[in-house]
């Protein structure tokens, strides 16, 4: 499959360095077989004393670990990396991109599966988003905030003080509202953080077969978030579907929503197979994916994230399809 990607998000302040350096120091991983992405040298407080210039925006940290320069573009960076590292033999086993508290990841997932020079070495484990529970109000009315919350796979909440129980529950139900798909932990930075929680999760590829139904159960998930219209619902497809008029339904949904359709990801049954497909997208990229670990007797559907959908519309057009 090649060398998994963890991408790391999360507003300013939210945690993110502290959180990737107590993960490098379990040393789940030898130091050298990790490298990590840095959108600037100096800006996010990583061990930034050089043990050693590599190549041009590739060094050594003190700890061991290589790590890039992000100072243009992401593709050239990449170039760097299996020129100058994968070439010479270097055996590493994970790539950790930590983004600035400002930046849109979804750009990056783009690039990422996008570019066949980096998919023929590398894919996308998990993204990560890295949320403040003392700003997380505040916060979570930035639309940026919010995207990224979206995108991410895993959500991590720092505890910067105590919170209760109730406390934790109000959030992770208004995260999961937000992005169904993602699970949520929370994370005191005195206690450190896992590095099974954060590496080999492969939450980016695969759909859990559980987790669909029971959106549906829980107010099938669909929430708002201020005059953003920030939202996420679930489509159900009980049925067979007939691949063609599918496809031509998703021509239709991304031309219609372009932008506006962050994520998309689900378990289908089409009529022309005998096991069931999973479907995945980032804005326009998507993907098919045989699983033939789930019969085609699995909970099938598919969910949506994004902002501005309209849902009606959608619903009406998918019932239409399944029908």
């Amino acid at each position: 499959m090649g060398i998994p990607i963890t991408v790391v998000s999360g507003f300013l302040g939210a945690g993110k360095t502290t959180l990737v350096n107590q993960v490098l120091q379990n040393q789940y991983y030898l130091p050298e077989e990790v490298l990590i992405i840095e959108n600037e040298f100096g800006s996010v407080g990583m061990d930034h004393d050089f043990l050693l210039h590599v190549e041009e925006n590739i060094y050594q940290l003190n700890n061991g670990c290589l790590c890039c320069s992000l100072r243009g573009d992401l593709i050239n960076a990449f170039d760097a990396i299996i020129k100058t590292i994968l070439a010479k033999g270097v055996k590493l086993k994970s790539l950790i991109i930590e983004t600035t508290g400002v930046a849109d990841p979804q750009p990056i997932i783009q690039t990422l599966i996008t570019t066949p020079s980096i998919m023929a070495h590398f894919y996308i484990d998990s993204i990560i988003t890295v949320i403040d529970s003392d700003y997380y109000n505040d916060a979570a009315i930035h639309p940026e905030t919010i995207k990224q919350v979206m995108l991410a796979d895993r959500l991590v909440v720092s505890e910067k003080s105590e919170l209760s129980n109730d406390d934790k529950k109000r959030i992770e139900d208004d995260l999961k509202a937000l992005n169904p798909l993602a699970d949520t932990l929370f994370y005191d930075k005195r206690d450190g953080f896992s590095s099974e929680d954060f590496f080999s999760l492969n939450r980016f590829r695969l759909v859990e077969e559980v987790a669909l139904p029971k959106m549906n159960e829980q107010h099938e998930h669909h929430h708002s978030h201020s005059s953003h219209e920030f939202e996420s619902f679930y489509l159900p497809a009980p049925n067979l579907l007939n691949q063609a008029l599918f496809l031509r339904w998703l021509d239709w949904l991304l031309f219609e929503f372009d932008q506006k359709l962050y994520r998309f990801k689900g378990i289908l049954a089409f009529d022309e197979y005998e096991l069931a497909v999973q479907i995945q997208g980032v804005n326009q990229q998507v993907s098919f994916e045989m699983r033939p670990e789930l019969a085609t007797e699995a909970k099938t559907g598919l969910v949506l994230i994004g902002q501005e959908l309209n849902r009606e519309k959608i619903e009406t057009s998918f019932k239409d399809l399944i029908q």
